[in-house]
Order: C-alpha cells, then sequence, then structure tokens
C-alpha cells in the first residue's frame, strides 16, 4: 500500500486485515508492505505498535523512502489503496503501469482510475471487506492475472509515461 501516513489512508485497516487473514486462512501467506511519507512521523509509529500488539513481525513493514518502490512493485502480488478520500490516485496508476490487479476503496475517484470491469478491485472500508477481497484474488489466481494484464492495458491507454513526450510545453 503506497500512501502517506495520515488516519484517512486506512493503514491501520490494513494492518488488522493481515491479521485476520493470519487468524482465518493461515494457509495465505501475506506481506503487507506501507510506503509513503511520514510528517512527523506519528502515525507510522502509531501503525508500527499496532502491528507490534497483533504480533505481525515478518508480515508489516514500514518505508519511507520512496527508493525502494520499483523493488517492492516488482515483488508485489497486488496493490493496495484503502482510503476514506482521494484525488486521482498516483499511486494506482503506478500499480497498474507495473501491471499489478488492485484493490482499492470503493470512491469515485478510484472507480475513475481502475474503470468497473472488475468490481472485486473494490470494497468496503472495513477490515473484513478488504480481508474478503485479499481471499478472493488469492483464490482465483485467473482473476488476478486478467486485472493485472487489464490494468496494465488501462494504465498505457490514458497515461504517459514517457517525459519525452511530454516536451516541450
Amino acid at each position: 500500500m503506497v500512501a502517506n501516513y495520515f488516519p484517512e489512508k486506512l493503514q491501520t485497516m490494513a494492518i488488522e486485515a493481515v491479521k485476520l487473514l493470519e487468524d482465518h486462512r493461515p494457509d495465505v501467506s501475506i506481506r503487507l508492505d506501507l510506503l509513503g511519507r511520514a510528517p512527523g512521523g506519528y502515525f507510522v509509529e502509531q501503525n508500527k505498535a499496532l502491528a507490534f500488539d497483533l504480533n505481525l513481525y515478518g508480515k508489516v513493514f514500514f518505508h519511507t523512502d520512496n527508493q525502494v518502490k520499483e523493488h517492492l512493485f516488482k515483488q508485489a502480488d497486488l496493490g493496495l489503496l484503502a482510503t476514506l478520500s482521494e484525488g486521482y490516485s498516483n499511486s494506482i496508476v503506478e500499480y497498474m503501469a507495473y501491471g499489478l490487479p488492485v484493490l482499492a476503496s470503493d470512491i469515485l475517484a478510484n472507480r475513475d482510475a481502475l474503470g468497473n470491469d472488475f468490481a472485486a478491485a473494490y470494497f468496503e472500508n472495513t477490515v473484513e471487506a478488504l480481508a474478503s477481497a485479499i481471499i478472493a484474488l488469492y483464490d482465483n489466481p485467473e482473476m488476478r492475472l486478467a486485472m493485472g494484464k487489464y490494468n496494465l492495458q488501462r494504465a498505457r491507454e490514458r497515461h504517459i509515461f514517457d517525459p519525452i513526450q511530454c516536451w516541450p510545453f
């Protein structure tokens, strides 16, 4: 999950979903990488404390340096954006550009970015709904692959990734 460390980005919900999955689906090996800026560091520390309290050592990782982004995206099985509000998300576009299936809070901006071809891409903002969405993708690798291919195609059709194409202004 790529998002700045603010409460509206629902990192706590994602951490709690990891715990729910660990408790109810031990057959699913899950790793959550949180990447974002951490103004003041308070929310990072709050989320680290939650992960510690839930005994999620080795399952939840915190990153604030964008230099790890490409590595994380190449290793990821899916992209996640859990949020209460969002403009058009750069994070979602980046996930799509890496050909990742994306799970996102069911809000208008996320639907604009991802389209409506995969209802499974969206979840209501509850721990249970997020955990169910993750399991749905885990249990259906064909859908996960199809979502990733669709997202890559959609990103290529809707966004310019070559800065040379933007010049001159």
